[in-house]
């Protein structure tokens, strides 16, 4: 990944601890996509060794697969802001992503909705935030000039 650069600012100007985060960033998204990978495996032992029914190992794993893939991308982006890399709108996407996640996981397992209505809520507020944060996003990135 390249590190984002400030208008007027050549990839040599970065500071020693600002490509310090950027690898920070590297480290978290990569432990991101490693646990999509365990959480497969999750489903299948969930699956054929705990007796599980399939499709509710496999809401489980979604929820909880998405949950970490969320946390650790947000948590990414939080560590190139921090660093003055990336522009403080760019974190809208996680946060909005990670609260339609929570949204779904309540309907779900708090309220024990095991509806598809419940289903439709969450998808079509994740489609309104997509929208939302890629206006966000395009709108920063021509601020910044990115």
């Amino acid at each position: 990944m390249q590190p984002p650069v400030h208008p007027g600012r050549t990839p040599e100007q970065i500071t020693p601890s600002q490509r310090r985060h950027v690898h920070q960033a590297k480290v978290l998204r990569g432990m991101a996509s490693t646990a999509q990978i365990v959480v497969m495996i999750a489903l299948f032992v969930l699956w054929k060794e705990c007796g599980i029914g399939f499709w509710d190992s496999l809401q489980l794993c979604l929820v909880i697969g998405v949950g970490i893939y969320l946390v650790l991308f947000g948590a990414a982006a939080i560590v190139l802001v921090v660093s003055g890399l990336e522009p403080v709108a760019l974190l809208v996407g996680p946060v909005i992503r990670v609260v339609s996640l929570v949204i779904y996981a309540t309907l779900r397992y708090g309220q024990n909705d095991r509806s598809f209505k419940s289903l439709m809520i969450v998808f079509v507020l994740y489609i309104v935030a997509w929208f939302m944060v890629r206006r966000i996003e395009r709108h920063a990135r021509r601020r910044f000039g990115w």
